[in-house]
């Protein structure tokens, strides 16, 4: 538990929301109700916030803004991606 209140658990919790939101609600056909439902379901909502609204948050903002940059910096142009 102390490793989800530690700054690389902290920075881990935030990567695994963004991935549940990419795979889920921009890559399949999940919305952001089923990402609150499994962010309950696992625990996930004793350290993330499960309500729609902040999840819808996450998918419109943080989700947007990190796509554009993996984007730009996946990008031929950028010499090499992170896959």
């Amino acid at each position: 538990m102390a490793f989800f209140h530690s700054v690389p658990g902290l920075a881990f919790l935030h990567r695994l929301v963004l991935g549940i939101h990419l795979v889920c609600p921009e890559g399949g056909a999940c919305g952001i109700r089923l990402v609150c439902l499994l962010v309950k379901l696992t625990g996930l909502d004793r350290f993330v916030a499960a309500s729609y609204g902040v999840q819808h948050q996450v998918n419109r903002q943080s989700l947007s803004e990190k796509i554009t940059l993996w984007l730009r910096d996946a990008s031929p142009s950028a010499g090499s991606s992170r896959f």
